[in-house]
């Protein structure tokens, strides 16, 4: 990704979350984890 985006720069790793089947919805009790994720790119967003 470094390649095509030079400078880009990593503010927190993935997320894992379970899913039901391919198109399905999100797990129960999955949800605080992405709000959760959401946060955390924003903190680091205004630390930038």
């Amino acid at each position: 990704m470094n390649e095509k985006v030079p400078g880009l720069k990593l503010i927190t790793s993935g997320l894992s979350i379970k899913v039901g089947g391919m198109k399905g919805l999100i797990v129960e009790g999955e949800l605080p984890k992405c709000k959760e994720f959401g946060k955390k790119i924003a903190r680091q967003m205004k630390i930038l």
